[in-house]
C-alpha cells in the first residue's frame, strides 16, 4: 500500500473539493472599522510592507531548498523514528493557547512557532504569551493584523512566558498591567532572524528541517502555523498545521494540500536567542 501519513485522531484534511468549508468569515470590523476575519486575520499589504522591508527577516536561500525527489523518503523516516516537530510539540506538553475569543490569530500562530522552535532547541517547555506581542502593538485594542506584523515585534521586544504575564484565556491576558513587569522575561525569548517564504518549495525544506512556519491563508482568512511535511490520502504532498485553537492546552491539527498551503504571509523562525538568553 502506498504510504500516507498518520495524522492525529480528529485531523481534518483540507483539499480543493472541501475548503471553503475551512474558511472563516472575512465579514468582521475592527474598532476602527477596517474588515478583518473572524479570528482577526488581515491580509498583509504588500504595498505598505513589501517583502524585503522587514529589517529581521531576509529571503529564505535558495541553497536550502530539500528536492522534491527526496521529500517522500524524508518524511517517511522523519515518522518511522518520531522525529517530526509534530511529536516535539506533542512532548513539549499542555503549553498550547486558545485564542478564542480573541482577533489575535496572526500572533497566537507565530509564539506557537516559537514555542515549537524551543522544543527544537531543548529549551524546557514553557507557555509563551500571544497577548504580550500583540497586546501592546495593538494597544491591547480588538484590531486584526498577519504573522509578519507579529515576528517585527518579537524580534525587538520578544515575548513573554505565563511566569511573568499571566495566561488564563485571553480576556484575563490582554491587560497593559502585566507589560513593565514582564520585560526582562520577555527579553529571553527573542528571535532576531527569519525568513519570509514565498513558495511551498521553501516552506517544504524548512518543515523537513523541524523549522516551523507561521502562516497566513487569506483563502481560509486565518492564520495557524505549519508543522510537519506529511503525505496526504491519496499521495499527494500537504502540511499539517498547528491551530490556534488549542483543547484542554493541547493543540490543534488540521492537514491542508499542497495547492492551499503556500500562504500569502509565510515567516519561519531560524533560531531563537541561545539558551533563551538575550545576546
Amino acid at each position: 500500500m502506498p504510504f500516507e501519513s498518520e495524522l492525529p485522531a480528529g485531523t481534518p484534511e483540507i483539499a480543493e473539493d472541501n475548503w471553503a468549508e475551512f474558511a472563516v468569515s472575512m465579514a468582521g470590523r475592527d474598532e476602527d472599522g477596517a474588515q478583518v476575519s473572524e479570528s482577526g486575520y488581515t491580509p498583509r499589504d504588500f504595498d505598505q510592507s513589501p517583502r524585503g522591508s522587514i529589517v529581521c527577516a531576509e529571503s529564505f536561500p535558495h541553497s536550502m531548498l530539500i528536492p522534491r525527489s527526496e521529500w517522500r523518503e524524508r518524511i517517511e523516516e522523519k515518522e518511522r523514528k518520531k522525529t517530526r516537530l509534530s511529536d516535539l510539540c506533542t512532548a513539549a506538553g499542555p503549553i498550547w493557547t486558545n485564542q478564542s475569543p480573541s482577533w489575535y490569530c496572526w500572533a497566537y500562530c507565530v509564539c506557537h512557532g516559537v514555542c515549537a522552535m524551543n522544543a527544537v532547541q531543548n529549551e524546557r517547555p514553557r507557555r509563551l504569551v500571544p497577548e504580550s506581542v500583540a497586546g501592546p502593538i495593538m494597544n491591547y485594542r480588538k484590531k486584526g493584523g498577519w504573522p509578519s506584523k507579529a515576528l517585527d515585534y518579537i524580534a525587538e521586544h520578544g515575548i513573554a512566558d505565563d511566569s511573568a504575564w499571566p495566561w488564563n484565556g485571553h480576556t484575563a491576558a490582554n491587560k497593559k498591567q502585566y507589560f513593565a513587569p514582564s520585560r526582562a522575561n520577555a527579553a529571553q525569548t527573542k528571535i532576531k532572524e527569519w525568513w519570509e517564504l514565498r513558495t511551498f518549495e521553501e516552506k517544504a525544506s524548512c518543515l523537513l528541517r523541524n523549522i516551523p512556519v507561521p502562516s497566513g491563508y487569506s483563502w481560509m482568512g486565518h492564520a495557524i502555523c505549519s508543522i510537519d511535511l506529511i503525505v496526504m490520502r491519496g499521495g499527494g504532498f500537504g502540511c499539517l498545521d498547528l491551530d490556534s485553537y488549542a483543547r484542554n492546552n493541547m493543540y490543534n491539527t488540521k492537514a491542508i494540500e499542497e495547492r492551499r498551503a503556500a500562504g500569502n504571509d509565510m515567516v519561519a523562525p531560524r533560531f531563537i536567542s541561545p539558551s533563551g538568553k538575550d545576546t
